[in-house]
């Protein structure tokens, strides 16, 4: 059973890794170059600090379970608790229709998932 799980998770790494590593590639690349692929050089340059990050990570930082939970509580904040809040005061602002109550109230949950990443440092 152990070597199932770990062939799933080498096949993971070697499937999900290379694509970050496009996806980082083309959001840089295009946005200093205007082309997704410059130079040989400016690819393996980047390449090599995107695989360079992540050894330097795991040799002074190998707890992957820390690194989920601060991430996880991270982007929840901004996903679950802001963005939705934000956008739908930001909908009712512009209609006219934002009142101190629901204000208060989606400011609410934005502390709530404030207080959540902050709980996550602390336990």
């Amino acid at each position: 059973m152990v070597f199932v799980a770990r062939a799933c998770l080498l096949f993971q790494m070697t499937t999900v890794y290379p694509l970050l590593g496009y996806l980082v590639r083309v959001q840089l690349m295009g946005q200093f170059f205007g082309n997704h692929y410059p130079s040989f050089f400016h690819v393996f340059t980047l390449n090599l600090f995107i695989v360079a990050a992540g050894v330097v990570m795991a040799k002074f930082f190998p707890n992957i379970g820390s690194i989920i939970r601060y991430s996880g509580a991270t982007c929840g904040l901004a996903y679950v608790f802001v963005f939705p809040s934000v956008i739908h005061m930001i909908s009712l602002r512009r209609a006219g229709e934002l009142r101190w109550p629901s204000a208060l109230f989606h400011s609410l949950l934005i502390v709530l998932g404030i207080a959540n990443l902050v709980a996550q440092f602390l336990m």
